[in-house]
């Protein structure tokens, strides 16, 4: 991260990418066992992330992530054309991360929003905030945006 970011409690100076469509702070969680999505809180990793739309996506079958700095001192995640294993339908959607700890996500293209988790959840799951998991909540719609904040009032 180009800046050191608040979140629940504790700064970080770094994020982990994953293709499922979540980023997390205090460890990455890689590969295939992280696919299916629960609701939050959970104690169950993983932990200490934004779920902008953890569902069990597939950028092997197209689309790209990315990320990097953007010009106004933010840093961004794209998943862009990126589509479900099961639906294969495309899903493209961003996360911008700021040093106050804001958090936007920003919703392009969404093809199976009633099968993920939209949310946040701290490293050890006694704060989190939940959108939508499975069918309840509020889904996500196209195009639509969710602005949340993850920096507690001492920090």
């Amino acid at each position: 991260l180009p800046f050191t970011f608040p979140f629940y409690g504790r700064w970080h100076g770094q994020a982990w990418v994953n293709a499922n469509g979540f980023l997390s702070f205090e460890r990455g969680y890689s590969g295939g066992d992280y696919a299916t999505n629960t609701c939050v809180p959970n104690l169950i990793s993983p932990n200490g992330a934004v779920y902008a739309l953890w569902d069990d996506l597939n950028p092997g079958q197209g689309g790209r992530v990315a990320f990097g700095n953007t010009a106004d001192g933010g840093f961004a995640v794209e998943w862009r054309d990126v589509p479900g294993k099961v639906n294969a339908v495309a899903n493209t959607f961003q996360v911008i991360l700021r040093s106050s700890g804001q958090i936007t996500i920003n919703y392009r293209q969404v093809g199976a929003p009633n099968s993920a988790t939209i949310g946040l959840e701290s490293w050890d799951a006694s704060l989190s905030w939940q959108d939508a998991c499975n069918g309840t909540g509020t889904p996500p719609v196209s195009p639509s945006t969710r602005v949340f904040q993850a920096a507690l009032p001492s920090q």
